[in-house]
């Protein structure tokens, strides 16, 4: 039977494993530490929380520009969504 502490290593083990996997599908996740990817991964639907990892993954992109429809959503469409400023 496993401790805790087995336990609780395995499954660091695992999500480290998926996170490694989701890197590999998407490299540009390489650039953020594993504490932002799992923030980008807890809040996948919330795309004003994500917003601020948008520089780490897209650095000649300064900001973005968003608006929702209403005041309780934060799923945009791609129409909500307009690149403000790229550095060049």
């Amino acid at each position: 039977m496993y401790d805790l502490y087995d336990v609780i290593q395995e499954l660091k083990s695992e999500i480290e494993d998926y996170m490694y996997k989701l890197r590999l599908g998407y490299p540009r996740f390489f650039v953020l530490e594993n504490t932002q990817l799992m923030n980008v991964i807890l809040n996948f639907k919330n795309d004003l929380k994500n917003a601020s990892f948008i520089t780490y993954l897209f650095p000649f992109i300064k900001g973005l520009l968003m608006k929702s429809k209403s005041n309780n959503e934060n799923n945009l469409t791609e129409d909500d969504i307009k690149l403000s400023k790229f550095n060049t």
